[in-house]
């Protein structure tokens, strides 16, 4: 396993926030205690013929940090340029800088640089984009032809930068289209900030003053539960201006890694050296994995099957709908006999999506030697008419290891392919879905991820007869 230490900077062309004093040697000073692996670094001069001080400064940061250094210029002007650069602890393969401006008023680039990590290519791109949302919109468009042109579908990306996207209305676009993810939408929620305590505190103070009821609002979007356990929905942070921020300008999008760590440097002295705060993360990231995309159940549920008829110790499954259809009869057969050869089974239902069958699931499990438990059960009679937005967070993950070598994830149900699908004159069709097979190391994180929600779930209802997970 490797991290990654990454920074995404606007450094303001090494002059503090508000442009009054030079402050490149504090900002080398500070990037130098980061230990930053990569630096996506935005509106850095290039070139300044008046102060001999700010001049080649993705030069003089690079000798100070002991890192290989692209710059892509963007803006000219008589004595000066600027535009952005990338610092890497990693040998540089190539670098091309491409024109993205929009019109005459703004120069805008996007710097692509291909970096040699381990026995991996990583594509880093560093994007400043435009103030107005039609050319950022036009710039976005050119970025995401680019990375479709030129990066293939297995290599890792990070595309950092200034979006100038205060209303996060360009995310849809990475997301939809290349498969990226903002990272503090995918970061492991850390312990809670000072200011953060303290904001809260205030909240829960003012809720037992006004002893009000807590209103029931309806969320826009329905919390998941993610990989790591956690169900949240985090927006970009704020960044600008640094002294206070408030707006949420900078990004960084990734495909490719796993999000160990993301956060916001606030604060001396960062509040001093430019107007936008940076962003700091560490990426992990394992090589030696082998992933198979399977389409639908046809491709799906034969790998499983053979997966869990090859498995010698366990078989640990969750899923959101477990139906006790054709397939889903299918798979308890194979369940059984994994369980009648002593492999270890551990089984995750929603309580939601398989209340329909979960009496029946669990006399079956029982039957079978399997462990079996229920994430967030329906409530019966009468309080299940009592609103509660608890009930809207459910397990909505598909995921299956046998024998911790072999993992599937996806957005595959238990359940047939040709039930519930729609009526419109056509002639019976699978429903499409997708699920990806993935055996090396990453399979360790799954692993663990499954173990931790089986652990925290103490109260909820366990099924099991002559178990071998009894004590646990």
């Amino acid at each position: 396993m490797s991290v990654l230490r990454i920074v995404s900077y606007n450094i303001h062309k090494g002059r503090s926030a508000t442009g009054s004093r030079e402050c490149l040697p504090d900002l080398r000073l500070g990037l130098y205690g980061l230990r930053a692996d990569l630096l996506f670094l935005q509106e850095v001069q290039g070139r300044n013929q008046r102060h001999i001080s700010l001049d080649a400064q993705h030069e003089s940061l690079a000798a100070a940090l002991r890192m290989d250094a692209a710059y892509g210029c963007n803006a000219i002007h008589q004595n000066t340029d600027h535009g952005n650069a990338l610092l890497s602890r990693f040998p540089i393969l190539s670098h091309e800088n491409q024109d993205i401006s929009d019109h005459k008023l703004e120069q805008r680039g996007l710097l692509h640089v291909k970096v040699q990590v381990g026995d991996t290519v990583v594509h880093c791109l560093v994007v400043h984009l435009g103030l107005f949302a039609g050319s950022r919109s036009r710039q976005v468009a050119a970025l995401v032809e680019r990375i479709k042109r030129l990066v293939p579908a297995d290599e890792p990306i990070l595309i950092a930068g200034d979006f100038n996207d205060w209303n996060n209305r360009l995310a849809p676009l990475f997301v939809q289209q290349l498969g990226l993810f903002e990272v503090f939408a995918v970061a492991p929620e850390g312990p809670l900030t000072g200011h953060a305590k303290l904001r809260n505190s205030v909240r829960r103070l003012g809720k037992t003053l006004r002893r009000l009821p807590k209103p029931l609002v309806l969320p826009q979007s329905v919390h998941e539960l993610g990989m790591n356990g956690a169900a949240r929905l985090t927006l970009p942070p704020r960044t600008f201006p640094a002294v206070f921020p408030w707006f949420r300008l900078d990004r960084i999008y990734q495909r490719g890694f796993a999000v160990r760590h993301a956060r916001v440097l606030h604060g001396a002295p960062w509040k001093q050296l430019s107007d936008h705060a940076p962003l700091f993360l560490r990426l992990r990231w394992r090589e030696g994995n082998q992933l198979d995309l399977l389409q639908n159940g046809e491709q799906f549920f034969p790998a499983l099957f053979h997966a869990i008829d090859a498995a010698q110790t366990s078989v640990h499954l969750e899923t959101y709908i477990f139906n006790l259809d054709r397939t889903g009869l299918r798979l308890l057969d194979h369940l059984q006999q994994a369980c009648a050869r002593g492999v270890k089974v551990r089984v995750v239902i929603d309580g939601f999506g398989s209340a329909l069958y979960a009496s029946a699931l669990a006399e079956r499990f029982a039957a079978m030697g399997a462990q079996h438990r229920v994430y967030r059960p329906e409530p019966q009679g009468w309080a299940r008419l009592s609103p509660s937005l608890r009930r809207l967070r459910r397990l909505h993950r598909k995921v299956a290891v046998t024998d911790g070598r072999i993992a599937f994830v996806g957005g595959i149900n238990i359940l047939d392919d040709f039930e519930d699908v729609p009526n419109d004159g056509v002639p019976p069709r699978p429903r499409f879905d997708f699920a990806v097979r993935v055996q090396g190391p990453l399979v360790a994180d799954i692993s663990s991820a499954q173990s931790q929600l089986w652990l925290r779930m103490p109260n909820a209802p366990v099924i099991c007869s002559s178990s071998p997970y009894s004590g646990v």
